[in-house]
């Protein structure tokens, strides 16, 4: 308890400043460089960029070759595939069938044999996206955001989305892009969906400046934390969660960690629990607190040298 106290006195700053941060933070993610012809549009390339928001298992080498991590080499790329779309139809399901691995391999410049496996993971989520909207005979990933949150909206007392819904939705779709849940061997079950939920969190922050009630979720506050790697690291660092030394010591060596394993489910699992006794204890939400940890603590030069667990075999983070 201690710990958790001395970590909300000394490091958390207040609600009003973490909602700026976010914002602010938020706005990085946007793509100025690419004319979006409509809020749809907007919506579905922003679920497609971060259904595609994962490689962090591949940071070592990513820094190595590309001078910068994971986020930073993804975002480059997705500029460039959608520069390269013809009318600019950068979330179009001919377009999106239409790519190829060694495009994959070409846009995000991984060609080193170390990164291979990272462009073939991003063509195997593309393809997953394509493939369902293709099958479903809608043209568009935006068309399909669009109707799956109308859908939401027409079945909610409110008359808008349920990000309950959209994230739900994300899971039932596209399984292997989103289905972040995980059966362990003494029957205990986990449920993190890292990737769904900011998915929904990027298209309700994103679009909020739209005029647009179909893309804010009613009930938004209720996500919880995105955790990967990096939330972990802060909350290791603060001591919010404690791991054997055998586990530090293998994170330290960057000894990868296998998805699913107990080690790293375990990890996240505990960096869920750690956000949300902190929210119970301010009255924060949880996912304000791990964007907090992500995109400042993480950032700072005293935490970037706290090693983070590496599992490059994870499409979630």
């Amino acid at each position: 308890e201690a710990t958790y106290e001395d970590f909300i006195k000394n490091v958390l700053p207040p609600a009003e400043e973490l909602s700026s941060i976010y914002a602010m933070a938020a706005e990085t993610n946007e793509f100025p460089e690419l004319a979006f012809q409509s809020a749809k549009q907007k919506a579905g390339f922003l679920s497609l960029s971060h259904a595609l928001d994962f490689g962090s298992g591949f940071r070592p080498h990513l820094h190595k070759y590309r001078g910068q991590g994971a986020w930073l080499c993804i975002r480059e790329g997705l500029v460039q595939l959608g520069k390269r779309a013809t009318n600019g139809e950068y979330d179009g399901t001919a377009y999106l069938k239409s790519i190829t691995l060694q495009d994959t391999t070409d846009v995000w410049k991984c060609h080193e044999e170390e990164l291979q496996p990272l462009a073939k993971m991003l063509h195997d989520v593309i393809q997953e996206i394509a493939v369902y909207l293709d099958g479903h005979s809608i043209d568009s990933l935006g068309t399909w955001v669009h109707q799956t949150l109308q859908k939401s909206a027409e079945a909610s007392n409110s008359g808008s989305p349920s990000v309950v819904d959209y994230v739900d939705a994300l899971v039932q779709a596209f399984p292997l892009t989103f289905r972040d849940e995980y059966s362990m061997d003494d029957g205990r079950y986990a449920c993190l969906y890292k990737k769904a939920q900011l998915v929904a969190s990027e298209v309700h922050i994103g679009l909020q400046h739209e005029n647009d009630e179909q893309f804010q979720f009613q009930d938004y506050s209720t996500l919880t934390a995105f955790v990967d790697n990096v939330v972990v690291a802060v909350c290791r660092r603060y001591r919010l969660i404690v791991c054997d030394d055998e586990l530090y010591d293998k994170i330290d060596a960057l000894e990868p960690l296998s998805k699913g394993s107990e080690e790293e489910v375990g990890l996240r699992a505990m960096g869920l629990n750690a956000t949300e006794k902190l929210a119970f204890m301010t009255g924060l939400s949880p996912g304000q607190i791990a964007n907090y940890m992500w995109g400042t603590l993480g950032k700072t030069p005293e935490n970037r040298k706290f090693a983070r667990h590496l599992t490059p075999d994870t499409l979630f983070y």
